[in-house]
């Protein structure tokens, strides 16, 4: 469980304890300064801009939730 610390000390320690790969440690970075620059500016996001968020958090969640399942199944049945 991973003590609760800024957002990018969060994403730091998942890259620390090899739960994310370097590609999506970047993207979560690049998320969470978009991210920042969004709630300190009086603007609204584009539509290209939430979809990039929404695609990121499906890539995330499936990265880190739904593929060791997988695995862990695959070599269960082989």
């Amino acid at each position: 469980q991973l003590p609760a610390k800024t957002l990018k000390e969060k994403i730091e320690q998942l890259l620390d304890y090899h739960l994310i790969s370097l590609t999506l440690h970047a993207w979560a970075n690049a998320i969470r300064l978009e991210g920042n620059q969004a709630a300190h500016e009086e603007r609204e996001w584009t539509q290209q801009e939430a979809s990039e968020l929404v695609d990121f958090i499906s890539t995330f969640l499936e990265y880190l939730y739904v593929l060791p399942r997988r695995v862990q199944e695959l070599r269960r049945y082989s």
